[in-house]
C-alpha cells in the first residue's frame, strides 16, 4: 500500500469543506471553516449563488471530486476543470471558473498552511502509515481480488467521507482523512477499506449510480454489508470498531447498533445481498464462514 499526499488535492477539498452540498457526499465543516477562519484571521465564503448551482447541478458537476487524482498540481488541475468536455459554458461561467477564482485566492495561504503540516509530523506521518499497514494486512485478499497495488490518499482538508477512485494505471486508490492521532486510526481505516469495497460492490448493482434515486443509498448499504462479513470472516475483532465507526450514520445508535439493528438499517434487495455474500466468500476463499443475513 503506497501512501501519498497531494496539496493540490487538498486546495480543491479545502474548498468542498466550504460548500454545503444536499446529499451524501457533503464534505461541509463547520470545524474545519472556523479552524482556517482562525488561521487565516479572516471569513472565506463560497457565494449562495455558486453553491445552489452546484447542488442544482450536481450529477454533472460532481466529477470534480475525482479530477484532482489524475493531475499532478495545481496548475494541470485548473486546465483539466476548465477543459473537461462534461461542462456546459453556464457550468464554467457560473460554477467552474469563481471556484478556480476563489481557490486560486485561497492557494498561497494553503499551499504554506499544508507545507507547514506536511513537514510537521514527518514522524508522526511514518508512524501512522505503518499503523495502517498493519491494519490492513490481514486483508491483503481484498486487494488481491482486485489484482493491483493500492494507492492510499491522506488529507488535510477532508474531515469526513471519502472518495474511491481508480488512478491512471488503473490501480485501485482511496482517499480518506489523516487521522489527528493514533484514536483515529480506525475511521481512516475504515474509510479506505470502505472505498476500496466500493470496486468490488458497484459492479454488482448493475446500474448507474446516482444521487437523485436510490441506486447511490443501495450502493452504500452494499458495500458496508460486504465490509461486515468480511470483517466477521477475517478479523472479527474487528466488528466492534466497524460498529462504532458505522453509528454516526444512525442517529442515537451510539455505540449500541446491534447486529440486528444493522441488518435492518443497512438492507439491499435480496439478489444483491446474496451477490454480495458470493463476492465475499470467493475472496476470502477459506479464511472462514460467511455468517447468514438477516
Amino acid at each position: 500500500m503506497d501512501f501519498k499526499y497531494g496539496k493540490h488535492i487538498d486546495l480543491l477539498y479545502h474548498g468542498l469543506a466550504h460548500l454545503h452540498v444536499h446529499n451524501a457526499s457533503d464534505l461541509y465543516s463547520p470545524a474545519y471553516i472556523d479552524f482556517m477562519k482562525r488561521l487565516r484571521n479572516s471569513d472565506w465564503i463560497i457565494p449562495a449563488s455558486m453553491e445552489g448551482y452546484y447542488n442544482e447541478n450536481f450529477e454533472r458537476l460532481s466529477i470534480i471530486n475525482f479530477l484532482p487524482f489524475y493531475s499532478t498540481g495545481w496548475d494541470e488541475l485548473r486546465q483539466m476543470l476548465l477543459g473537461h468536455q462534461g461542462f456546459t459554458d453556464r457550468d464554467k461561467e457560473m460554477f467552474i471558473q469563481p471556484f478556480i477564482q476563489l481557490l486560486d485566492g485561497e492557494s498561497a495561504m494553503y499551499f504554506a498552511f499544508w507545507e507547514d503540516t506536511y513537514r510537521g509530523i514527518s514522524s508522526q506521518r511514518i508512524s501512522i502509515e505503518n499503523l495502517l499497514r498493519a491494519k490492513f494486512h490481514p486483508y491483503e485478499c481484498l486487494f488481491g481480488s482486485l489484482h493491483q497495488n493500492t494507492a492510499a490518499y491522506l488529507s488535510f482538508s477532508l474531515t469526513r467521507n471519502g472518495r474511491g477512485f481508480s488512478s491512471r494505471d488503473g490501480e485501485p486508490g482511496a482517499f480518506a482523512p489523516f487521522p489527528q492521532n493514533t484514536e483515529g486510526i480506525d475511521d481512516t481505516f475504515f474509510t479506505l477499506l470502505h472505498e476500496y469495497s466500493h470496486q468490488i460492490t458497484d459492479p454488482l448493482l448493475n446500474t448507474y449510480i446516482r444521487m437523485d434515486n436510490d441506486s447511490h443509498d443501495i450502493s452504500e448499504n452494499a458495500v458496508i454489508l460486504f465490509d461486515y462479513y468480511l470483517i466477521q470472516a477475517i478479523r472479527e475483532a474487528d466488528t466492534r470498531a466497524y460498529f462504532h465507526w458505522l453509528s454516526p450514520i444512525v442517529e442515537g445508535a451510539g455505540e449500541k447498533l446491534s447486529t440486528d439493528g444493522f441488518f435492518y438499517i443497512f438492507r439491499v434487495p435480496d439478489t444483491v445481498h446474496y451477490n454480495i455474500k458470493e463476492a465475499c466468500a470467493k475472496i476470502i476463499k477459506n479464511k472462514g464462514n460467511i455468517q447468514n443475513g438477516r
